[in-house]
């Protein structure tokens, strides 16, 4: 049956109304993927004060996610294994990093054979060195972001090789970002050098020591973050950088270094740290 001229007009409003509807209902649901994944560290829960990303959803400065990794070591069984690893292993999942994890190496000093390693893959843009005593309480945070972040404070970001943080004293080396770059190999030469000439030296005094002589240029690639961005300490362990803020719930990391000299009678501190924090993990 032939349709007349004027039914076609008819049907031409409830059509063209339909499209148009149909095309902002794509807008929005396109629009809140993208925001949905760009703005997660402005959702961030947590005190007034707190980090939160001002380059997150921006293109400017982002790093790809499949450039950068995660590494850890533990050479001795704990309580908390269990806890710690799937805590790792979950966010590097969720968003997509590479997770390396060890057993064996000469404890501490065995983080800077694993970021070499990694360097010499010449697979990622950065790398984020964790220690074991810690847990992810915030997975929504990003990596990518924190990185962007932390550059922004300074006016040389392609010159950056270490992103740092105090505590009480100048420098917390267990949790950091290193550009994996092959002058960072470089700077590991020396690095090693005060490891076999400083018997009494720690990974940590050697690091710090480097950067304060200005070893290569240390001190204009490295820029110090506060402490809360990504290495806070709990309330049990009230050593904080100048910032004097210690672990709130929506923060990134929480580390539990040194727990046993901070909690006394108790046989496995850490582990009752890890038991009590492990509820305030945000998914």
């Amino acid at each position: 049956m032939a349709i007349s001229r004027s039914q076609r007009s008819q049907l031409f409003v409830p059509v063209t109304a339909l499209l148009f509807f149909y095309i902002i209902y794509l807008h929005l649901q396109l629009g809140s993927i993208g925001n949905d994944d760009d703005n997660a560290l402005e959702r961030t829960p947590g005190p007034t004060g707190m980090w939160k990303s001002t380059t997150a959803g921006k293109e400017q400065g982002k790093i790809p996610r499949s450039r950068v990794a995660m590494a850890c070591v533990n050479t001795e069984e704990t309580s908390f294994d269990h806890l710690v690893l799937k805590n790792k292993h979950d966010y590097a999942k969720k968003h997509g990093y590479e997770f390396r994890f060890d057993l064996d190496g000469e404890g501490f000093w065995h983080k800077y054979v694993m970021i070499e390693n990694l360097i010499n893959e010449e697979r990622y843009d950065w790398i984020f060195w964790i220690d074991y005593d810690t847990l992810i309480t915030n997975s929504t945070v990003k990596l990518e972001n924190l990185i962007s972040d932390s550059l922004a404070l300074v006016k040389n970001p392609d010159q950056i090789d270490f992103i740092l943080t105090p505590d009480c004293f100048p420098l917390n080396a267990g949790v950091m970002i290193f550009r994996a770059h092959p002058r960072v190999k470089d700077f590991l030469i020396p690095f090693w050098e005060c490891h076999k000439t400083q018997e009494n030296y720690s990974d940590q005094d050697c690091l710090l020591e480097l950067v304060q002589k200005d070893v290569l240029g240390a001190k204009d690639r490295t820029v110090f973050i506060p402490q809360y961005w990504m290495n806070a300490f709990p309330e049990e362990i009230g050593c904080y950088d100048k910032h004097g803020r210690g672990w709130k719930h929506g923060m990134f990391v929480i580390h539990f270094a040194g727990a046993w000299a901070h909690i006394h009678n108790v046989t496995d501190a850490k582990a009752l740290l890890m038991r009590k924090y492990e509820r305030e993990i945000i998914w």
